[in-house]
């Protein structure tokens, strides 16, 4: 190497200024000199000790037996009890007697004697015609507006966003039986 190039280290920074290099250049001496200092300790600490005086010692077997357990056990859970409800009065055994018969005013009796035997493939049918009922029902309440490609907002830059007109009387959950029934 010549004399006017300087051997270039890849992890300097380069600034105009001394001063922040000779900083720089002082905190890492620093450095290195700990780390050479550290090491001996490491090494001499090696050569000195054993080992055996960082393992902890056994404990006894009284020292087991009295030691509490970092995590508190839940009781058991017996026949007729439910989670949290040790103090609480024990859990109530259903009548053998169904409830119809132990207070037949409470139930109305229904008779199918009148209906034809439904099999699956009139009761498919049913629901079939059912659901086309709804959706000529729904078809005639939404209107969908037709919109004039000319003179629409997009076309000049603007966009305008608006939810779709829903019927009344449709909910979700007949929605999701008709989904559930065309399966």
């Amino acid at each position: 190497m010549s004399s006017s190039q300087k051997e270039v280290d890849p992890y300097t920074i380069k600034s105009s200024t001394d001063s922040f290099e000779t900083k720089a250049k002082g905190v890492f001496d620093c450095l290195l000199t700990l780390e050479d200092k550290h090491k001996a300790f490491e090494k001499a600490r090696k050569d000195s000790s054993d080992e055996s005086d960082l393992l902890k010692d056994e404990p006894s077997k009284e020292e087991i037996e009295t030691i509490k357990p970092a995590f508190k056990q839940p009781r058991p859970v017996g026949r007729g009890h439910t989670r949290g409800s040790y103090s609480r009065r024990p859990f109530k055994r259903g009548s053998q007697m169904p409830d119809f018969n132990d207070g037949p005013a409470k139930w109305k009796k229904y008779s199918l004697e009148d209906v034809d035997v439904m099999n699956d493939a009139s009761n498919k049918q049913a629901a079939y015609a059912f659901l086309e009922e709804r959706r000529k029902q729904r078809e005639g309440e939404i209107t969908e507006t037709k919109a004039d490609i000319q003179s629409m907002a997009c076309s000049k830059g603007q966009f305008t966003f608006s939810k779709r007109a829903k019927n009344e009387n449709t909910s979700e959950k007949e929605k999701r039986m008709s989904k559930v029934l065309l399966k």
